[in-house]
């Protein structure tokens, strides 16, 4: 018994219905398993500074775990280190005042500025 011409269309809606789930499921979830698996260096963490009571304080939250973190001044010398940070944890560092400064760790680097409101870094 031969199929009458609109099953056929019918069927073959279907495979290409079924082809394109496999590939949107497949280009959806593919990326979100390699990217939880490869750690290419950044993002790693993140770091901004803060001013309380006139104080300034670079807070740096871990997104991974990152061995070694050392925060170093505009005269490359260290100001804080930290062994061992757990993702999203957070850690603080005091600086004694405004400027430049750098936060690097595990081969990964981010400046972060602290200066007062208004003011312009020379």
């Amino acid at each position: 018994m031969r199929p009458r011409p609109w099953e056929l269309g019918v069927l073959l809606i279907g495979i290409g219905f079924f082809i394109l789930v496999i590939f949107s499921v497949w280009t959806f979830f593919l990326p979100t398993l390699f990217n939880k698996n490869q750690n290419n260096g950044l993002g790693q963490f993140s770091g901004y500074c803060a001013e309380v009571s006139g104080k300034y304080y670079i807070i740096i939250t871990s997104e991974s775990n990152v061995s070694s973190l050392v925060v170093l001044n505009d005269q490359n010398k260290t100001i804080c280190s930290f062994k061992d940070l757990r993702p999203e944890q957070q850690v603080f560092c005091k600086v004694n005042e405004t400027g430049v400064y750098e936060v690097k760790g595990h081969g990964f680097s981010q400046v972060v500025v602290c200066q007062m409101q208004g003011q312009v870094l020379k």
